[in-house]
C-alpha cells in the first residue's frame, strides 16, 4: 500500500468510496428504493470505485 494512503484512514480510496457510496445509496432511498438494498448497493459501488482508484494509481507508478 502506498505511504500516501497510510497517513489518515479517511484519505484511503476504499474508505472514501464506502462513505460516498453509502451516502448516495441512502439518497436513492428518498426516491422509493428500499433503504437496506440501496445502502448495500451503494457500499458495493463505493468499494469497487476505491479498488479501481488503487489499481489506477499502481499503473501510473509503473510508468
Amino acid at each position: 500500500m502506498p505511504k500516501k494512503y497510510i497517513n489518515t484512514a479517511t484519505n484511503h480510496p476504499v474508505m472514501r468510496g464506502l462513505l460516498i457510496g453509502g451516502a448516495i445509496g441512502l439518497i436513492a432511498s428518498w426516491f422509493g428504493y428500499p433503504p437496506g438494498r440501496s445502502l448495500f448497493l451503494g457500499f458495493l459501488a463505493g468499494l469497487l470505485a476505491g479498488l479501481t482508484r488503487i489499481a489506477i494509481d499502481r499503473q501510473r507508478r509503473k510508468k
